[in-house]
């Protein structure tokens, strides 16, 4: 590999060791503080240490000279493993929320039985995927890889990601619907009587406004996952766009500038996703709020009058401790 301008390796570096260094933080937040150790934090933490690899193959690429064919491979399979172990960990993360709003009352018992079995599985089958081209020592030129990345392409990076899309779409409607119907439930139509209505209104109130609090805070979730899963994509699609061109022989319609940006993208994302759990996940927030409310008051302030909506994470979250 040639040299690089240190125009181009002294930013994209400090970004990188900023992305390791912000993840390591979501990791410790979460490790830090019981609370926090939910199954879906179990699987943020996961797409943290997906970035925290991003950011050091990225410092591995960039500040080091590596002219050697095999630690070219090596830092190959870096790159796709942490593409494939990306794109499996938001395919995780959407079946738990999925599964969280769609059947509540199974949810706790079947992560409790298979979260690690899903986290290994993400890791075990995206190392697998990587690992493939040392079959063929990593011979770009063979027909074999080029069925490699094509199929990979397709099966394990855009598959996915539409799926994940759907996944979210109907989560969403789930959500719209649980809280019409927790409206109506509210505000009938029709009381049977006016002593009814009054008697009934205080504890129906008081239950609906818990469960709109979770759908709401569950809603927020699902947005947040969405951001990322498209920041991630949009991330990742100049190195697809340039490695499908590259696999077919069109090389004419790799633009320079797209290669070059491609790290950048790369390291934004993975530098983006700790601040979007921070200021959109409401445990990351409020935990963070805490922290800061001793030494910086006025700065838990901000971080609060970003959602109002959140208060009752903590008893939400402790119902779904891994």
């Amino acid at each position: 590999m040639s040299e690089f301008h240190p125009s181009i390796t002294i930013p994209l570096c400090s970004m990188a060791v900023i992305t390791v260094i912000a993840n390591a933080a979501v990791c410790f937040l979460v490790f830090r503080k019981k609370t926090m150790r939910t199954f879906t934090n179990g699987f943020v933490v996961s797409l943290a240490i997906s970035d925290m690899i991003t950011g050091l193959a990225l410092v591995l690429q960039y500040s080091i000279r590596l002219d050697h064919h095999g630690l070219n491979v090596i830092t190959n399979i870096i790159f796709a493993l942490m593409l494939f172990g990306g794109i499996s960990n938001l395919c995780a993360v959407t079946f738990d929320r999925h599964l969280a709003v769609t059947r509540p009352l199974h949810y706790t018992a079947f992560m409790s039985r298979h979260f690690w079995k899903i986290v290994l599985g993400c890791w075990g089958s995206a190392l697998v995927v990587s690992v493939l081209p040392l079959c063929w020592q990593g011979d770009i030129n063979l027909l074999v890889n080029k069925v490699y990345v094509l199929v990979t392409l397709f099966l394990c990076i855009i598959l996915p990601y539409v799926l994940i899309l759907i996944g979210n779409f109907k989560v969403r409607q789930q959500i719209r619907r649980c809280i019409n119907r927790e409206r109506r439930l509210t505000f009938p139509s029709v009381p049977d009587t006016e002593a009814d209505k009054m008697s009934q209104q205080p504890l129906r109130k008081k239950s609906n406004a818990k469960d709109h609090s979770r759908l709401s805070t569950e809603s927020k979730v699902i947005r947040l996952i969405v951001i990322v899963a498209s920041l991630f994509f949009v991330s990742w699609l100049p190195v697809l766009y340039f490695s499908f061109f590259f696999t077919i022989g069109k090389k004419e319609y790799i633009p320079q500038i797209l290669v070059s940006i491609s790290p950048f993208t790369l390291a934004l994302s993975s530098l983006a996703n700790p601040f979007l759990y921070s200021f959109m996940k409401p445990d990351f927030k409020e935990q963070i709020c805490k922290m800061l409310r001793r030494p910086k008051r006025q700065i838990c302030l901000i971080f609060q009058s970003y959602s109002d909506s959140e208060s009752q994470t903590d008893k939400e979250t402790t119902l779904w401790l891994w």
